[in-house]
């Protein structure tokens, strides 16, 4: 039975949300291609809506459909009352479903998810009935433990009888060995070339520990992605948007180092610098670039996920994501994983995801991250197809690192398609930038200390000059005194 819809009504949990958006998305697929309703009517009846309005909605369609008439946002929109709707105009609210829709044709998977999120409310309410039932009659509780075991056929066997097309999957299989936008690169040739770059569809993790540039790899993957004119959906959980934005700036300007920014102490040329460079990404990164430093709920995600429908989501970190009734860190990160799983499929993108990895990799002589040092490791190592692990020898052997204070290494501990190993790549920390190779980082530092140099000495000339002058201006005034 529907659910009554209140204004500003909260939604309690993930699962009464997932619903309303595939209610939501349902009712645009038909809209869209009325050929869709002839699919999914053997699937949902009205009543199994969890939202109201939707409810009477689908109702209206079903009704029109099997008149004879078109149905469509006008002919809807006659079948309904101002009153019915939340904002009071139908049409408005109808509007705003078709973000809730990827495409028209998954309209059976929106439709079974409706029939799934149906049942398990009704699983909810006879789990109630034995609890309460628990020393009253054996009778009554024995018949609410089989409604209960066929309820659970039902959510089981509805996921169970997909059609399935031999020359169309073959077809679309080749279509995608031929689609080239299929797999997205990196951006760094050496990594590329060993992983092949990223699949849509699927998960790639980055991690590390604190202090082994985990953020500035996914920053440094944002711009690269969007220079390729992709659209990049981020969610920073730990730092502000503004935060990641000066390390953008930085990486991409001239001279411009981030200790300069975060002490404040900017040379002359630094702020011309930092203006050009703002210009320069405002016109490159356009519409594609957006940034989220407000929604660490997990559904407000997914919700976004939807609506923008990006080519990539990078998120960092997902240990800082919460998830409404999950407390436990396994649980929620496994439920997390398994969302992201879902939404790469249906939307036809890929993840980034940021990860943390626990101490025990510090406490082995060998401290190179493995799988297992991910934290709440089960579910992110199973689920995602690869997973690059930063790690910046320097910091634990110094002048002993095999490529010096410039030098990082990508382990990559898993790749679902082929080999695994290690890249060495550059960094330099004060320029928030990861490099092909060590020798280019060291390369930049130099430039970057020639270009400090020669303004710590303009500035001392500078001084000087002003010294001089003060000292010919007080000459005169003493000669001028004695006249």
């Amino acid at each position: 039975m529907a659910v009554p819809f209140k204004k500003n009504e909260s939604i309690n949990n993930l699962n009464n949300q997932k619903a309303i958006e595939s209610e939501q998305a349902l009712i645009a697929c038909a809209l869209t291609d009325n050929k869709k309703i002839d699919d999914v009517i053997p699937i949902v009846k009205p009543s199994m809506f969890y939202n109201t309005f939707n409810s009477l909605v689908w109702d209206r369609i079903i009704k029109l459909y099997k008149s004879g008439v078109p149905v469509d946002l006008t002919t809807i929109k006659s079948q309904l009352e101002n009153t019915d709707s939340p904002s009071n105009s139908p049409t408005y609210d109808l509007i705003g479903y078709f973000d809730s829709m990827a495409s028209k044709s998954h309209a059976i998977q929106y439709a079974k998810n409706i029939y799934e999120k149906y049942q398990l409310r009704n699983l909810s309410v006879l789990v109630h009935k034995i609890q309460k039932s628990i020393g009253n009659s054996n009778v009554e509780t024995a018949q609410s433990l089989s409604k209960i075991h066929n309820t659970i056929g039902d959510i089981l066997s509805i996921h169970g009888d997909d059609s399935f097309d031999l020359e169309d999957t073959i077809q679309r299989a080749i279509r995608d060995m031929e689609n080239k936008d299929g797999t997205i690169r990196f951006g760094f040739s050496r990594l590329d070339n060993l992983i092949g770059g990223m699949r849509r569809g699927e998960i790639t993790v980055v991690a590390g520990r604190p202090g082994h540039f985990k953020s500035t790899m996914s920053i440094n993957l944002v711009h690269s992605l969007l220079e390729r004119g992709y659209k990049v959906l981020v969610f920073n959980r730990e730092m502000k948007n503004s935060s990641m934005m000066q390390k953008l700036l930085v990486a991409n300007s001239s001279q411009v180092s981030y200790s300069r920014v975060v002490t404040g102490t900017f040379s002359k040329n630094d702020k011309s610098d930092i203006q050009k460079t703002a210009k320069i990404l405002s016109n490159k990164y356009g519409d594609n670039l957006i940034m989220k430093d407000r929604s660490n709920d997990f559904e407000s995600t997914v919700a976004l996920i939807r609506q923008i429908k990006p080519d990539v989501v990078v998120d960092d970190y997902i240990g800082l994501a919460t998830l409404r009734h999950v407390e436990d860190p396994r649980l929620r990160t496994d439920a997390i994983m398994k969302e992201y799983k879902m939404l790469c499929k249906s939307y036809d993108m890929c993840a980034i995801l940021v990860s943390q990895l626990n101490r025990k990799c510090e406490d082995r002589p060998n401290k190179r991250p493995i799988p297992s040092d991910l934290r709440e490791s089960g579910s992110i190592e199973h689920d995602a197809e690869t997973i690059l692990f930063m790690y910046y020898e320097w910091k634990y052997l110094g002048a002993g690192s095999k490529n010096g204070e410039y030098g990082i290494d990508v382990v990559v501990g898993k790749n679902r398609y082929g080999k695994t190993g290690i890249v060495g790549l550059g960094v330099f920390g004060d320029k928030c930038k990861i490099y092909e190779h060590h020798s280019v980082a060291l390369a930049e530092s130099y430039e970057i200390e020639e270009v400090e140099i020669d303004e710590s000495q303009s500035q001392k000339d500078e001084d000087n000059s002003g010294i001089i002058e003060s000292l010919q201006h007080d000459s005169k005034q003493q000669t001028i005194s004695l006249a």
